[in-house]
């Protein structure tokens, strides 16, 4: 064969190609029974397999090339995941890229741990009890206020607590972290956890301070407004002298803070303790104790009119002293203590520090000086450095995903393109012949009549009845297969069914129309399921307009100042009304909210709102009103306690006042040791007078709901002269300032009549005295129900207890919360067809050779069932014989024929045409190739079903099993049989406890008794003495009404607090993506109360513990006489003013170094 031999044959073998060949059985026929010519039959067939070819390959290319470069989404799902495979998955595909958790909750205690380091001076010698008890001087009272040694004691004394508190609440907050959870549906990256933990502590840290800040501030302002006594002297002096009939008198004067920038009269009646907090540098002075005491009165420049000004012989660097030992505390920086050289002062002037270990004499380390106020290290706790140490391994095994996914797109796809092209290969092949024949045909007008139509035709079956069966068969065939494909065509395009459709990354305005429409199925996702109130939350709280009112001016406070005038004798002016001090008590009280609310709107903006998907506008709305009402009644509430507490133990203590709750008066003493006589000053309880008929209207220490309206002697400024009394509305006068205010209204001042009355002080004090201050007219309160829901005539505790505010205020976007939440998809439910046009036609194509196959099948078998029905029906009845028999019979011989034709059909199946093999094979070779396949082909196929079936069996396959919607009887009956593997996914990962947790507290029996109630308390005291005074001071009917008052308050205080921790407990959020099991519920609500009940008395205890320890570094005497007494040592009078001397209890317990010293009581008889 020569070389040229090659490419002649491959050409004859395309010219002559031909696919159209008809089979063996195959045969021509018309209608006129023609035989047509065989070489124009060729012809013909050729010119079709030319047409047929070329379109082919061209449709085969078309849909080839269009399959293969259309772009595919393909979700590529990844396991085994690890944390260095998912960050290069992260970095790979981030916007596409999602690792769910298996656990979704993740408690910080196994994620977080904290190295937290407080300031030096917390674990120093300077907060010891050796050194603070070394520190006491028993003459501390008759010392300067500015000299170091009046304070010094008290004011470590109170570092000690601030530092102690401080770590404590640090401690009990670091409790209340570690029970915390980390929420994340998505496995989150290193720095996404860091990021939301951090924030967390953040909350923490900022949250703790403002609480401990708001009661050391409300203390600061209500021992100044009621003139509370330090028994150092330092804003209370008890000034002593001789009245015009010579005998001796005794009274309590406010210490006055010199400023040299001021007029006298300012400096004499404005500058007093219970109305600025002076603060002055702290020294040591050589003064004697009496010339100490004679020049007490006015500070820090003792008498600057006198020559001699009092010069201090070594100052204490950083330390400053104040009205109280806390006032000057909180402006010290501290500098002495790291300093050797200041510190060696002390043993010059604390004798017993030389009895102490001499380390204190090396100072704190001075690397960490930071010349920070006492102040502003309360404001953060004390802590150096806070250090969290988060463990993303532990939160990466925690979290569990068990896959990732991601979406990938494939452009060039060649498994989708081999998918498609085998589903349409048959049809396109069978609709290409019928198309390219039919072409030929009409081309060559050969074409024939339906009623000629023979599909059926075969060499064995020519007979007249054999063809018109085919024909019949032909017609019925067609009849079906065009029924078949319009069902099919009809099926498909309008079929309809409920479909989930996905929006990918949904703009606003596309969620809002899809909202819409598809309210009831519509689902968006969030990729950030936890989103910072801040981010769509704005606040514009709104005051009551007394705190932006000229009633709370410097201006106006000042001109009040001077209400209430004495020159140690004769009255010039006297005002039981609101002075100075109330409103100096409103001002701080308005910044005092301000501030609690600044810093509450900042922590609940740091607090986050919880969604797996997208939210309807309606429902947030809803949702965040409640979070914001509970979250603001939670601190209103807060503030309440507070105010309760410091009124309950001032109530109980009666510390004592300039005012109203108890009088002093002489007693003679003989001291114990040399038995020389001295005078010793008792206290006798009272209580506000009635100026109209100047009687005693009730006693403090035993009615804590004493009151009188407060009277306005007509025409005069002095009561005694007074002959008419006007009562001032809503003023009420009580046993302390802040027990006035809060009982009282601003009725008054909405009117100018009343403020009138203010204004006849005002004016007498002015042409007294040179105020330097301008006279203006005071803007009233503007009575307007619009814009104020507190009526004028609403008590000034109810406008306390809503912390003055009048609005919130809050604005809720919803924008922006769908942008912080950013959905990556929205799914919803639609009714939609199935298939679009184009689908319709590739489906059809795809099936149509099946389609083809079957129903020439059923034609076939059809026509031949009523073809030997309708034989049999015509065909004479032959003489019956036993049916049973012949039918068994003729099954028999059928079966047995069968077996014996087995292997000859066998050997003869042919499943392939003829036009498999070409044209250019004789048609006995082609059949031979042909029945060769069929049994090659028969093989493979029973290999392939054995081989598939044999893996079917063996192959342990999990079936996942959906319920939809199922109730509580059905996930009982699943947890029962499948509690392994069931898993029910909740449609809301955050739930209320409120909604399936009830929680009622039993108190103790005696909350519950009638012990506590004012009915058996004022029953069981009425046979008392008014004035218990009169009992001895240890005889314990002195103290049993105050006992039964702060075991009542003290109940409903507790009351009150538990009731508002179960609420933010029930109104705080359950946590979990997937339903769990009833046990698993219970251990874990039974687990978050139990923890709660631990942390919720911490609050309450903290408040109590801190008010206590303030009051005792203050060293604040109480009217009982149970801490501090005065005493006046001084010789024969005319008196200086007196000094304060300790009790002593059990075991030599000083009060002066022990708030806790205590005696058997009893019942002392005359």
């Amino acid at each position: 064969m020569n070389k040229k031999s090659l490419p002649i044959r491959l050409l004859e073998y395309i010219y002559h190609y031909n696919v159209f060949i008809p089979d063996e059985d195959d045969y021509d026929d018309d209608d006129n029974d023609k035989v047509t010519d065989p070489a124009l039959t060729l012809k013909y067939q050729l010119y079709t397999t030319r047409l047929y070819i070329p379109l082919f390959i061209i449709i085969l290319y078309i849909l080839t090339f269009i399959a293969f470069v259309s772009p595919q989404d393909r979700l590529i799902s990844v396991t085994n995941i690890t944390p260095e495979l998912f960050s290069q998955l992260s970095i790979e595909h981030a916007d596409t890229l999602s690792c769910p958790c298996s656990t979704i909750a993740v408690p910080y205690e196994i994620l977080v741990s904290n190295t937290i380091s407080f300031h030096p001076v917390c674990s120093s010698i300077y907060v010891s009890k050796e050194w603070i008890q070394a520190l006491y001087l028993s003459y501390a009272s008759s010392l300067l206020v500015t000299d170091f040694r009046t304070t010094a004691k008290s004011q470590f004394e109170l570092l000690a607590d601030f530092c102690s508190i401080c770590q404590k609440t640090v401690s009990e907050s670091l409790t209340d972290l570690m029970n915390e959870q980390l929420v994340t549906v998505q496995l989150l990256s290193e720095d996404q956890v860091r990021s939301q933990i951090l924030a967390n502590i953040d909350l923490i840290k900022s949250s703790i301070p403002a609480q401990i800040e708001n009661i050391v501030k409300l203390l600061q302002i209500t021992t100044q407004s009621n003139s509370l006594t330090s028994a150092l002297n330092t804003n209370i002096q008890a000034i002593t002298g001789l009245t015009y009939a010579q005998t001796p008198f005794i009274e309590p004067l406010s210490t006055r803070f010199y400023d040299e920038n001021k007029t006298y009269a300012l400096n004499a009646w404005a500058q007093t303790c219970n109305i600025v907090s002076g603060t002055a540098f702290a020294g040591f002075y050589s003064l004697s104790p009496l010339d100490s005491i004679n020049n007490h009165f006015l500070w820090p420049l003792y008498y600057p009119y006198l020559s001699n000004k009092i010069i201090p012989n070594a100052t204490v660097d950083g330390f400053f002293s104040g009205c109280t030992p806390l006032d000057g505390l909180l402006v010290s920086t501290l500098d002495c203590l790291y300093s050797s050289t200041c510190l060696k002062n002390f043993a010059d002037y604390f004798p017993d520090l030389n009895q102490t270990n001499s380390t204190w004499l090396n100072g704190l380390s001075a690397s960490f000086q930071k010349r920070i106020p006492v102040k502003d290290l309360l404001s953060e706790l004390f802590v150096e450095e806070w250090s969290p140490m988060i463990n993303y391994p532990l939160y990466f095994t925690s979290c569990a995903p068990k896959r990732c996914t991601y979406t990938e797109i494939n452009h060039m796809n060649l498994f989708y393109t081999a998918a498609l092209l085998l589903a349409l290969y048959g049809g396109l092949t069978i609709l290409l012949r019928l198309i390219t024949s039919f072409s030929v045909s009409v081309f060559f007008k050969v074409k024939h009549y339906s009623t000629n139509n023979n599909f059926n035709r075969g060499t064995r079956t020519r007979t007249i009845d054999d063809i018109k069966l085919q024909r019949i068969t032909t017609r019925l065939y067609l009849v079906l297969l065009a029924s078949s494909v319009c069902i099919f065509l009809l099926y498909k395009s309008l079929d309809v069914q409920t479909t989930n459709i996905i929006v990918s990354k949904p703009s606003l305005t596309t969620y809002k129309q899809l909202q819409k429409s598809y309210n009831n199925s519509l689902e968006c996702s969030c990729s950030n399921i936890a989103v910072p109130f801040e981010k769509f939350v704005t606040w514009s709280p709104r005051l009551h307009q007394l705190c932006s009112s000229d009633f709370i001016t410097e201006n106006w406070i000042t001109l009040l100042s001077f209400t209430q005038v004495t020159l140690l004798g004769p009255i010039i002016m006297e005002w039981d009304g609101f002075k100075g001090t109330h409103f100096r008590f409103l001002s701080t009280l308005c910044q005092l909210a301000n501030k609690t609310v600044t810093d509450a709107i900042q922590r609940f903006g740091i607090q986050s709102f919880i969604t797996l998907n997208v939210t309807t506008e309606t429902s947030f709305d809803i949702q965040l009103h409640i979070i914001v009402n509970q979250f603001a009644q939670s601190f209103i509430t807060n503030f309440d306690l507070l105010i309760q507490t410091v009124q309950l133990l001032t109530q109980t203590d009666q510390p004592y006042t300039i005012y109203y709750n108890a009088l002093l008066f002489y007693l003679t003493t003989q001291d114990e040791i040399n038995g020389a006589q001295y005078a010793r000053v008792g206290f006798q309880f009272t209580g506000p007078t009635n100026a109209e008929t100047n009687s005693i209207a009730c006693i403090c220490a035993t009615d804590p709901h004493c009151q009188i309206p407060v009277l306005d002697p007509v025409n005069t400024t002095i009561l005694s002269d007074a002959h008419q009394f006007s009562e001032v509305i809503g003023s009420m006068q009580s046993c302390y300032v802040v027990d006035s205010v809060l009982l009282s209204t601003l009725e008054c001042y909405y009117l100018h009549s009343c403020v009138s009355i203010l204004y006849k002080y005002i004016n007498k004090s002015i042409s007294i005295y040179d105020t330097s201050i301008s006279y203006f007219d005071v803007n009233i309160l503007v009575n307007d129900s619009a814009s104020s829901r507190f009526p004028p005539n609403t008590s000034l505790s109810t406008i306390v207890k809503a912390l003055l505010i009048e609005e919130w205020n809050p604005v809720f976007s919803f924008d922006q919360y769908y942008e912080q939440c950013a959905p990556s998809k929205c799914t919803y439910s639609q009714k939609v067809r199935t298939t679009d046009f184009l689908g319709v036609i590739i489906f059809v194509i795809s099936i149509i050779g099946g389609l083809i196959a079957g129903v020439r099948l059923v034609a076939s078998l059809l026509i031949k069932m009523i073809a030997v029905l309708w034989k049999i029906k015509r065909q004479p009845k032959a003489p019956q014989q036993p049916t049973a028999s012949i039918s068994f019979s003729r099954i028999k011989q059928h079966i047995f024929k069968l077996i014996k034709l087995l292997p000859t059909i066998l050997s003869n199946l042919n499943i392939f045409p003829r036009r498999t093999f070409g044209g250019h094979f004789h048609s006995d070779k082609a059949k031979y190739f042909g029945q060769l396949s069929t049994r090659l082909y028969i093989i493979l196929l029973i290999i392939t079903m054995i081989v598939l079936a044999f893996y079917n069996v063996i192959q342990s396959r999990i079936i996942i099993k959906t319920f939809d919607k199922p109730n509580i009887d059905v996930y009982n009956s699943l947890l029962l049989t499948h509690s392994d593997t069931l898993q029910c996914r909740c449609s809301s990962i955050s739930s209320t406890y409120n909604y399936f947790v009830q929680i009622q507290p039993v108190f103790h029996q005696i909350c519950l008794s009638p012990f506590i109630s004012e009915q058996w308390r004022t029953m069981i005291t009425s046979k008392l003495y008014p004035d218990l005074s009169v009992y001895h001071d240890r005889d314990y009917r002195r103290f049993l009404s105050s006992h039964l008052q702060l075991l009542s308050g003290l109940c409903s205080e507790a009351t009150q607090s538990v009731n508002s921790s179960i609420d933010q407990l029930l109104s705080s959020f359950f946590l979990t993506d997937q339903l769990v099991s009833p046990t698993t519920l219970a251990s874990r609500i039974n687990s978050l109360v139990n923890s709660s009940q631990l942390n919720a008395p911490n609050s309450f205890v903290s408040r109590l513990s801190l008010i206590r320890s303030i009051n005792y570094g203050n060293a604040i005497m109480s009217a009982y006489g149970t801490n501090f007494q005065y005493i006046v040592p001084w010789g024969n009078p005319p008196y200086p003013a007196a000094i304060t001397q300790a009790l002593i209890y059990d075991d030599e317990c000083s009060c002066a170094l022990n708030m806790n010293c205590t005696t058997q009581a009893g019942f002392i008889l005359d």
